[in-house]
């Protein structure tokens, strides 16, 4: 955790990060996510709406975080 902060430059982990348009992968996010929880919608960036992304963060808050552990 240390090292990841030290490599992020003072820029904080994420959490979560949100895909747009069913994508699974990183795409140049880098040691940023490498403890954050994937969330994928179907739905592009310009037409997701609150509904979306509520049901995005109560996906994410249901979740049980190991963050690297068992």
């Amino acid at each position: 955790y240390d090292l990841l902060q030290k490599i992020n430059r003072g820029i904080p982990l994420f959490d979560m990060v949100l895909r747009t348009s069913g994508e699974q992968r990183l795409s140049g996010f880098g040691p940023l996510a490498s403890l954050a929880e994937f969330v994928s919608v179907k739905k592009n960036l310009p037409d997701l709406d609150d509904k979306e992304i509520l049901l995005a963060l109560r996906e994410f808050s249901g979740r049980k975080r190991r963050l690297g552990g068992r």
